[in-house]
């Protein structure tokens, strides 16, 4: 097991809290929210990216969208200092995985709500990511991020049915919490985090599905993990809907069955 950095460890921290306070504002419930962290950090790969494979940006990227989400969600930008902020921490999210910066478009969610200072979010986002541009510039000549070779992206020939339902890594198949968090977010009452949710998992599944291969050597289907701050939400929408003897059942059986496959992963 790799030894957790204190960076690292603190990342995880924050990442985890504010998808507690993420969920308690979704519920009302912090018995609910604290069952949706719990599945959602040990019911899912984020426990295996987290202490055995620390050196992926996992935990990194859940925080990144944790922040993003939780900011756009409970304080909506209203000046045009409040979107490029946000455009900053959507820099960040594409800086620490390319697939993450797709998820500032939620924002869209407010379609009709937005205004001119709007655009500074992109102005934001330029900025934030510019770090990465000038290293992509100086390793590789361009400014544009290259894909490996052989992992160049092929929408048309996309394996979607199989990232969600293949028995190698399938996202429900690897990881049932994600489908019960799903379930869960038709309990969720607010409008904009639902749609905010329905963007997210689309286009997060139109990335990985247009990948020519799968994730090598992982565990599960860890390139959904940027969803995490979701999961958490849509779990403990469902063990406030269900009651907290069923949930913590169901939340046990999960991390039961995510143990199992990682001890399998691992040593077997």
């Amino acid at each position: 097991m790799s030894t957790l950095l204190p960076w690292h460890r603190s990342s995880t921290v924050s990442s985890l809290a504010i998808c507690y306070r993420l969920a308690v504002s979704a519920t009302a419930s912090r018995r609910a929210a604290a069952g949706g962290v719990i599945g959602a950090a040990l019911a899912t790969p984020f426990v295996y990216y987290l202490l055995s494979d620390p050196s992926y940006s996992h935990s990194f990227s859940v925080f990144c969208v944790s922040a993003f989400l939780y900011l756009w969600w409970k304080h909506p930008p209203q000046t045009s200092k409040g979107w490029f902020g946000l455009g900053l921490l959507g820099g960040l999210m594409a800086m620490t995985r390319f697939q993450d910066g797709l998820l500032m478009a939620i924002v869209l969610v407010d379609v009709k709500r937005l205004r001119w200072p709007t655009l500074w979010l992109g102005v934001g986002a330029i900025v934030g990511f510019a770090p990465q541009l000038v290293v992509d510039h100086i390793q590789f000549g361009g400014w544009l991020p290259e894909r490996p070779p052989g992992q160049a992206l092929d929408p048309l020939h996309g394996h979607y049915i199989e990232a969600l339902f293949s028995s190698r890594d399938g996202l429900f198949v690897w990881t049932p919490a994600a489908l019960f968090a799903a379930i869960g977010f038709m309990f969720i009452r607010d409008r904009r985090l639902k749609v905010a949710f329905a963007i997210a998992f689309v286009l997060e599944l139109a990335i990985i599905g247009a990948v020519p291969d799968t994730a090598g050597r992982s565990f599960g289907a860890r390139r959904f993990l940027d969803l995490v701050p979701f999961a958490v939400v849509g779990l403990a929408a469902l063990g406030a809907r269900i009651g907290s003897r069923l949930d913590w059942a169901v939340v046990g059986a999960l991390v039961a069955w995510n143990i199992v496959l990682e001890a399998n992963f691992e040593y077997v």
